[in-house]
């Protein structure tokens, strides 16, 4: 089975480990960016999006999974 059209040739071989971070490392600070313009590190209970995490928090486990 081939795969969809829009991820053939996505990783080439000639694709390097420094080449896949980079892409990860845009994909961080732009999730970082639109995280960031929520008021998730207020103190205000009824600013606060969470009373358990942070939106650093969210920064380090996005990137972990990307």
């Amino acid at each position: 089975m081939q795969a969809p059209s829009i991820y053939v040739g996505y990783v080439s071989d000639n694709t390097t480990i420094a080449d896949i971070d980079a892409a990860g490392s845009e994909n961080v600070q732009n999730f970082a960016g639109v995280v960031y313009l929520y008021p998730c590190e207020s103190n205000d209970p009824m600013m606060a999006y969470s009373f358990v995490r942070t939106c650093s928090d969210c920064v380090s486990a996005y990137a972990l999974w990307v």
